[in-house]
């Protein structure tokens, strides 16, 4: 199989996504003796990139068939589902880190709700969905042209920013503002290039695991440092 350019950059984009859930599988394992389940919402929109990339990389060895255009379903169906969770992930970042307006759980349920409401959004929009096989730029792949707006990325891309601004402002951790903002920018400049707005999904998810893993770090940090400090506790002979 000879592979565009293009091809190579979405199998670099494959490799990476599949990179990402490594770290974050290990995080949710690391993760777990402190009580930390959250990570599993980064870790299932991640999962739902690699898919894409996935199959946009090798879409062109398929060619337009069946198979290939049923494989296709659940791109579209995952990153209606999934991706809103960043939303109430980010949330939940912010409630452990004692955010102002996000301590309570009547803030966290207004924010899962806002993901739920963002999710039958993105979902609404795919109801019916007719997939056409296009190719550019030497990659196949079948999409839904006649789809709505994507408010509900702008909804989730923007939910991020706020949330993102208040985690910098107060917890000193830019990682969510960061990912949310390159995002948008990529979004709003190329949105129908697969290659960009794909990368700007790397970015966005890598921000994620920054965050996740830094999440795990602080649970750990105190425990870690009772742990020593019993031990240097402990008499010891010699």
């Amino acid at each position: 199989m000879v592979m565009h350019p293009h091809n190579w950059a979405l199998l670099a984009y494959t490799l990476a996504s599949l990179a990402l859930v490594a770290v974050l599988v290990v995080t949710i394992r690391r993760g777990w003796a402190y009580g930390i389940r959250a990570s599993i919402l980064p870790l299932l929109v991640t999962i739902g990139l690699a898919y894409d990339n996935a199959l946009l990389t090798f879409g062109a060895s398929w060619g337009e068939s069946a198979a290939l255009e049923a494989a296709s379903y659940p791109r579209y169906l995952m990153h209606a589902l999934f991706t809103p969770l960043l939303v109430l992930y980010a949330a939940r970042v912010a409630r452990r880190w004692d955010v102002t307006g996000f301590r309570s759980r009547r803030s966290l349920a207004i924010w899962a709700g806002l993901t739920t409401g963002i999710v039958a959004l993105g979902l609404s929009g795919e109801i019916g969905m007719h997939l056409t096989p296009v190719t550019t730029d030497g990659v196949l792949s079948y999409k839904h042209l006649d789809s709505a707006p994507p408010f509900a990325e702008i909804a989730t891309i923007t939910a991020l920013i706020v949330i993102g601004i208040m985690v910098a402002r107060q917890a000193r951790r830019p990682w969510i503002l960061v990912g949310a903002a390159q995002m948008f920018v990529v979004a709003a400049a190329a949105a129908s290039n697969a290659i960009v707005t794909n990368l700007g999904e790397i970015l966005l998810l890598t921000s994620m695991a920054l965050t996740a893993c830094e999440v795990v770090r602080r649970a750990a940090g105190p425990a870690d440092a009772t742990a020593s400090d019993k031990a240097a506790s402990v008499p010891t002979l010699g």
